[in-house]
């Protein structure tokens, strides 16, 4: 992408710590202003996802302004840093940055977001579980420092390049969500066109059954028996407690209620139910498809550890038709469309990681004096 009016050789620009040309501001938070934590701003673009509503916190915070550029030390690698529009304070773990005159506080937020500063900030950190950048080195790190004037023009540049990428984020970002959503609409439609279904409460159709108590340490790491619990498989073992084609249904966990077709032998930890007997004839496929569909996480309980019963989920009412034929006649137009669906999601998710990289290549060009 070219972007004219940016001038070549800003590589061979003076470079100057950043030490020399932005404070690090850490002063106590000054009445109740709006509160921003990492949690508020986006990796790579910058964006605020917060509020602008006053917020006490409990923990110390630094005061900032919009003359500044917070940057979060936590975990650099997320490449977060926000131009604030307003005054307010902000987590320990994001360090107020205050420009000098000599620098654009634009020009620095683009550089701090450059994948080549955000790779040599991360690299930094110390701390395995909280990797926090050091401040005290990123501030010996040579910025590149052309004359005020030609720094704003490179940001305007860049400001209009970004605004049209941004534009174009969104519109992939909205078309990925309605991609998400067709299979779930084309489910609710499905049934409710059919007048003929058979609605049943889960109990009348099934029976499940949880499987068995297996710790950690009693799995066995050269077996080859996979280990299901609630969220999935977690491990091998020697022996199997189920075999053949069965239904699994996470019990306990952030993932209760999922559902899984699988061919045994398999291990069944007491954190899954299977499906151990059927009151009417089903198609497999089928049925895994209606019990996915019916959204068992809903009735988990509310504890710190989600965990969803027989008896919850069997009074959710679902529908189904009572032909196996017209059953297994669904499964093959429901895979067509999640076929077609996720072939639209993989072409999205492209694109935004696309326009991730392009503005990266934008940020390298103008960094490295090759833009024209």
């Amino acid at each position: 992408m070219r972007l004219p009016g940016v001038a070549r050789g800003l590589s061979q620009q003076n470079c100057v710590p950043l030490g020399s040309v932005v404070s690090v501001e850490k002063t106590k938070s000054r009445g109740l202003l709006p509160y921003v934590g990492l949690e508020d701003i986006s990796s790579n673009t910058g964006e605020f996802t917060g509020s602008t509503l006053p917020a006490q916190v409990k923990s110390d915070t630094f005061y900032f302004t919009p003359r500044h550029v917070l940057y979060g030390r936590l975990r650099a690698y997320l490449n977060k840093a926000l131009l604030p529009t307003f005054e307010g304070h902000c987590s320990t773990e994001i360090f107020p940055l205050l420009p000098c005159e000599r620098l654009d506080r634009n020009f620095l937020f683009h550089w701090l977001t450059w994948s080549e500063t955000c790779e040599r900030i991360a690299a930094t950190a110390t701390g395995a579980r909280m990797p926090r950048a050091n401040m005290n080195e990123v501030m010996e790190f040579e910025i590149p420092l052309p004359q005020l004037e030609e720094q704003k023009r490179i940001v305007a540049v860049l400001d209009q390049a970004f605004a049209a990428l941004d534009r174009a984020r969104a519109h992939a970002e909205a078309n990925l969500v309605d991609a998400n959503e067709l299979l779930r609409s084309v489910q609710i439609t499905a049934a409710a066109n059919h007048k003929d279904w058979i609605t049943a409460e889960i109990s009348t159709i099934i029976k499940v059954r949880s499987g068995d108590f297996l710790p950690s340490k009693a799995m066995a790491a050269s077996g080859t028996i996979p280990v299901f619990g609630g969220n999935g498989q977690t491990g091998l073992h020697n022996e199997s407690n189920l075999k053949g084609r069965n239904i699994l249904i996470g019990r306990v966990g952030a993932k209760c209620g999922n559902v899984r077709v699988v061919d045994g032998p398999i291990w069944l930890t007491d954190n899954a139910f299977h499906v151990s007997k059927l009151y009417r004839d089903f198609d497999l496929d089928f049925l895994a498809l209606l019990l996915s569909k019916a959204d068992l996480r809903t009735t988990a309980n509310q504890a710190a550890q989600p965990a969803i019963s027989g008896t919850t989920i069997g009074v959710v009412k679902v529908r189904f038709p009572d032909s196996i034929e017209d059953q297994r006649r669904h499964v093959m137009r429901v895979r067509s469309i999640e076929t077609k669906t996720l072939e639209l999601v993989e072409a999205y998710e492209r694109k935004l990681s696309e326009l991730t990289t392009l503005r990266q290549s934008l940020l390298q060009k103008a960094f490295s004096g090759e833009l024209a």
